[in-house]
């Protein structure tokens, strides 16, 4: 917060204030019975004093002539009423604690179709009406919904809404479309076989076969397993490789890798120089 060119001295110059009723008084006026309370109420409630051509909230002000500086963070009335500056209903803002999700307060304020994998909010929220969809997809495919302030993944909020519990680890998308959100399609897995879910072929890939890498005139068929290389063996063509790579993939994870059944067109190899 932007503090004012004022100082304790300017204002202790031109206002009493009475802690004990809360009033800020306006000195130097001609006559004596016309040292009224200061300020006026803005929309918020707050009171408003004018001071060396411009406007203060009157009880930052009171805090200045108190203190001797102004409030390091945002000042609140104790008992809420904005209006009442006596000094014992003055304090410094905590920050505040945001409260965990959890499940109960998840299905409090947003419906979750199992069947769709949609949620729908059961409470009108800022820029949402009760009955809307709930939150947007993101650039990375994801979709993204805000509750009570915080941002969660609604693959995660789906997990945590039919479990009660968060997933262990990562949330993967069978189909791999990432805002198909019905908890059928979700999985929890480790972040190792989360990366073979990927429906893109690492940039490095010429041969268009996933786990599968060109080696003289062989090619090899490897796979990452707990962030470790893996060699699965040294075959003619990428055909047998990628082969032996889904075999392999089907028996570590229990299922058929994405886009192993066709072969992805790869990336171009880079010529050598001087041809």
């Amino acid at each position: 917060m932007r503090k004012p060119n004022l100082s304790a001295q300017d204002v202790r110059s031109q206002f009493d204030y009475d802690p004990e009723t809360g009033e800020l008084l306006r000195k130097n006026l001609r006559a004596r019975n016309q040292r009224i309370e200061s300020g006026s109420s803005n929309a918020e409630g707050y009171l408003v004093v004018g001071i060396n051509g411009g406007h203060q909230l009157a009880h930052r002000l009171i805090w200045l002539w108190v203190h001797g500086e102004w409030a390091p963070k945002q000042i609140e009335h104790i008992n809420g009423d904005k209006a009442d500056n006596r000094l014992a209903n003055l304090r410094l803002r905590s920050p505040a604690v945001k409260e965990p999700l959890t499940p109960e307060r998840l299905r409090e304020v947003l419906r979750y179709e199992k069947e769709t994998g949609k949620f729908y909010w059961k409470v009108a929220t800022r820029g949402a009406r009760k009955g809307d969809e709930a939150g947007c997809v993101r650039k990375i495919g994801y979709r993204a919904i805000t509750v009570d302030s915080s941002m969660f993944y609604a693959h995660r909020l789906a997990w945590f809404w039919e479990y009660g519990k968060w997933p262990n680890s990562h949330v993967d998308h069978v189909n791999g479309d990432r805002d198909d959100n019905r908890i059928e399609n979700l999985r929890d897995v480790s972040p190792s076989r989360n990366s073979h879910n990927s429906t893109k072929l690492g940039p490095n890939n010429t041969t268009g076969f996933r786990g599968v890498a060109r080696y003289m005139d062989k090619y090899i068929a490897q796979i990452m397993v707990d962030g470790k290389r893996m060699a699965i063996g040294m075959y003619d063509t990428p055909e047998e490789a990628s082969v032996a790579y889904k075999a392999k993939y089907v028996e570590l994870f229990g299922s058929e890798p994405p886009n192993c059944n066709e072969r992805v067109y790869p990336r171009k190899s880079r010529s050598k120089r001087g041809e």
